[in-house]
């Protein structure tokens, strides 16, 4: 189980690496910046959980709930995402490099100061999400849909 695998990793001060997390509902799991190699969350749903400053390579979460999620500071290398449901996660001051995103919602979301470079997001509904400040590098939107989102002082050219 991942709470099992956190206190370990804690104790041991270790990554958490090539492991695969089904169907589980974690809630409250501290993983204020631990790393995670090779992980694999698949219809998981996390409740009230901090991965601030957290890094995460090679990762996937598919179909699972991060909704209300603290993830700021944190840094994602080749990552996939898809079909998340992240409504209010924060995101802010995060790093996106090579990750793709596909059917996820991200309503409410949080995204302030945060760069991507070499990022994919396609089909995510990203209505209500603040992105202030972002940098955008080598990085394609496509059929995102951003009703209503703030996108304050950040540049679409990237």
């Amino acid at each position: 189980m991942f709470i099992d695998d956190i206190t370990i990793a804690r104790r041991e001060d270790e990554e958490i690496k090539d492991k695969t997390y089904e169907r589980e509902v974690i809630t409250a799991a501290d993983c204020y910046s631990m790393d995670f190699q090779t992980v694999t969350f698949e219809g998981c749903r996390f409740i009230e959980c901090d991965f601030s400053k957290a890094s995460f390579y090679e990762c996937k979460f598919l179909h699972c709930d991060l909704s209300n999620c603290k993830l700021p500071d944190s840094y994602w290398k080749d990552c996939e995402i898809e079909g998340c449901k992240c409504k209010g996660a924060d995101f802010s001051n995060s790093t996106f490099k090579q990750t793709a995103f596909k059917d996820n919602s991200f309503v409410y979301g949080l995204f302030s100061e945060c760069t991507f470079e070499g990022s994919r997001l396609s089909s995510c509904d990203l209505s209500n999400a603040l992105f202030s400040q972002m940098t955008l590098r080598r990085t394609k939107f496509s059929e995102c849909r951003l009703t209503r989102a703030e996108l304050f002082k950040t540049s679409l050219k990237g």
